[in-house]
């Protein structure tokens, strides 16, 4: 479960693309997880398409980074 948003300010005139990945376990009594979670913006990457092509990537390199390692089987 993972998602980019569209994130667009009038105040700071901010305009991008915030990618997200959760982490960690939920809390029981709250119900909610944290999430890893960082802002593409137009003006740096140089343009709206270049900055999702961008979230995208980190998502993926993200993901790929998290997966658990196979655990070993054992020897009979």
């Amino acid at each position: 479960m993972s998602w980019i948003v569209r994130v667009r300010s009038k105040q700071s005139n901010t305009k991008g693309w915030q990618a997200r990945i959760p982490f960690g376990k939920v809390n029981p009594e709250t119900k909610s997880r944290r999430f890893k979670s960082k802002l593409f913006s137009d003006a740096v990457h140089g343009g709206s398409k270049k900055a999702r092509r961008a979230a995208e990537r980190w998502l993926k390199a993200e993901a790929s980074s998290r997966k658990k390692p196979a655990r070993k089987r054992a020897r009979r």
